[in-house]
């Protein structure tokens, strides 16, 4: 209920004036016509009152460069994306080379040979469906699509599967090399305690999507925990993933999304490993572009049904009119009828964009910066 929404987060800065995030979420769901705004003009002088310091500034750069962005302020706007993903990245931590090596270790120990033992003895016969890849790449609107099917309901994005491989490792460094040396008892017992917990969220779901992206390096283990999960991954072109990211203030914490450097390392090492996880075991793993999807939704879905298993149904189509709590960044977006004005919409920027060309071309996602 978006036009709800507003009226709360209208009232939530009637009653405190400087709540930098309902200003945010309030940009968020509003059309911005003129920079003469009164709400932009307020977000402004807000921004100008508020301490250097204060961790609330990252919301009100991100909620005054969407309004700039919608006025067709492009210059102005990236000023802000830039300085609110400065302001976000400063919190977090990242490493891009420790993620390069935890991928070369998961390819190396989860290898072909280990993944095609089959598998394990006393392995649940569930048959959850998970969708991995980058933020920003579509896979809100996938889940929204399937979870649209009488059949299936979505449970976001949900950490039930790391959860069910902790008590099996005692050594957090050694994650990787335990996991490669597990038996069958261990991991049908974490196939089985992964089922529950998404079957405790929708207990009548006939099918249920689990949306936690970064379930991608562990894909292995669930192969053989539970071999009757299907795997989406959700793709994007780069310039558009990765200008999606930088411009998306996350709620949650994804900690390589506000540094374009940082961005393109995650998209080349995310992209890598499932090439692998693809070469090992085919028949589990689809790819969705998000641009194939926009272009052509029924032929799209009408594939991805057939991949699962799953009958056709009309409501797939009219994803939009689903009731149902979506907690990602593109809340909002699938909420509306299928649209394609975020198919290039880098372009509108591309004179700012150098820096994440190079970025990009670096770790070979695009031919060339130019």
């Amino acid at each position: 209920d978006l036009k709800a929404a507003e009226g709360h987060f209208r009232r939530a800065v009637e009653l405190s004036p400087d709540y930098a995030d309902a200003w945010r979420n309030l940009a968020g769901l509003k059309t911005f016509t003129s920079a003469d705004d009164p709400d932009l003009i307020q977000m402004r002088d807000l921004l100008v009152r508020m301490p250097r310091n204060n961790p609330q500034r990252a919301a009100m750069y991100f909620g005054i460069a969407r309004a700039l962005d919608q006025v067709g302020e492009t210059g102005e706007a990236f000023m802000h994306f830039e300085r609110g993903n400065r302001a976000r990245r400063g919190t977090l931590r990242f490493s891009a080379p420790d993620l390069t090596r935890l991928v070369d270790e998961t390819i190396e120990l989860q290898s072909a040979e280990l993944v095609q033992q089959g598998p394990a003895a006393g392995a649940s016969d569930e048959a959850p469906i998970l969708i991995v890849g980058m933020p920003r790449s579509g896979s809100t609107l996938i889940e929204q699509i399937l979870s649209s099917h009488p059949d299936v309901q979505g449970v976001g994005e949900v950490p039930d599967f790391p959860r069910a491989l902790d008590p099996h490792i005692d050594d957090p460094q050694f994650r990787m090399k335990t996991l490669s040396l597990l038996g069958d008892d261990d991991l049908s017992s974490i196939g089985r305690a992964y089922a529950l917990s998404l079957r405790k969220r929708a207990p009548e779901a006939g099918r249920i999507v689990d949306k936690f992206l970064t379930n991608f390096i562990h894909l292995g283990t669930l192969r053989r925990a539970l071999p009757n999960a299907r795997i989406i991954h959700a793709t994007r072109g780069p310039l558009d993933n990765a200008f999606g990211c930088y411009t998306t203030l996350f709620t949650s914490e994804v900690p390589f999304v506000y540094d374009f450097k940082e961005i393109a390392a995650a998209m080349a090492q995310s992209g890598r490993i499932m090439d692998h996880w693809k070469s090992v075991m085919p028949e589990a793993i689809t790819e969705v572009k998000y641009e194939s999807m926009v272009s052509d939704i029924e032929g799209e879905t009408r594939k991805l049904l057939e991949f699962l298993g799953l009958p056709w149904s009309d409501r797939c189509l009219e994803f939009h009119k689903t009731d149902r709590r979506v907690n990602s960044a593109s809340a909002t977006q699938v909420r509306q009828p299928l649209y394609s004005s975020s198919v290039g919409r880098w372009k509108r920027y591309e004179a700012h964009l150098t820096p994440m060309k190079r970025a990009l071309a670096g770790e070979g996602l695009i031919e060339s910066a130019d």
